[in-house]
């Protein structure tokens, strides 16, 4: 399976996936957004934007999505 991660194991790849999502959860806390307004997860390598056969879009595929929620 090509990873976003290249060449990380299935399990390294969620570990630094939930490193990401813990890195934009601090800034935002940081920036005075109420904690409670996250509800945040990671997904490693299973939901792929663009096909990760090239380094571009394995860099597009290392990524944080936020969504607002009301």
């Amino acid at each position: 399976m090509d990873s976003a991660d290249d060449p990380c194991s299935y399990e390294e790849s969620f570990k630094l996936a939930h490193e990401r999502v813990k890195a934009v959860s601090d800034y935002l806390r940081a920036q005075g957004v109420d904690e409670k307004r996250f509800l945040s997860g990671s997904s490693g390598n299973t939901h792929s934007a663009v096909p990760s056969d090239s380094e571009e879009g394995r860099a597009f595929n290392r990524r944080v999505e936020l969504r607002p929620t009301y």
